[in-house]
């Protein structure tokens, strides 16, 4: 309302007038939507939601992607024989326990399962033994059973031995 028609109102409410109710602006009523307007608004309604749950969608397959490249990371540093039976163990040890680090999953899993990860101790035919002595006691029985029996192993213990003198 302007200045003037609030000054008209109250001249006329001083003089004994009546005083029209002010204006209200009318009860919005039910918006009737033509036939095709609504067809597409259920169209935009129905891509919306294909839209959401692809975007719900991408974000879990994100998620899965970050962990798992969380585990491999960390299992790289745990140097698995067998970097997916490593992971799969790993992961199901995290799932079975609720473990949420990867790291902490991982040092369950080698605690668990140390055959599935290299060991820092040399092993094989050509590992070093701990005393290059033969179990015989002299280097000459090394000798003797490297030549009776041909085994590579017997021939390596004779060489450590010879070496240790």
């Amino acid at each position: 309302m302007n200045e003037t028609a609030s000054v008209e109102q109250t001249n006329e409410t001083a003089a004994g007038g009546v005083q029209s109710p002010p204006e209200t602006p009318p009860a919005e009523a039910s918006v009737q939507v033509p036939g095709e307007l609504t067809k597409e608004l259920e169209t935009l309604r129905e891509r919306l939601g294909r839209t959401e749950s692809r975007l719900a969608e991408a974000q879990r397959s994100a998620d899965e992607l970050r962990r798992r490249r969380d585990f491999e990371r960390e299992l790289a540093h745990a140097s698995p024989v067998d970097l997916e039976t490593a992971r799969l163990v790993a992961e199901s040890i995290a799932r079975e326990r609720g473990i949420e680090d990867a790291a902490e999953a991982v040092r369950e899993a080698v605690a668990a399962k140390p055959f599935l990860f290299a060991s820092r101790e040399p092993s094989g035919v050509m590992a070093p033994e701990l005393d290059a002595r033969p179990a015989g006691g002299s280097i000459r029985d090394a000798a003797e059973e490297a030549m009776r029996t041909g085994d590579r192993r017997a021939v390596l213990r004779y060489l450590r031995a010879r070496r240790g003198e």
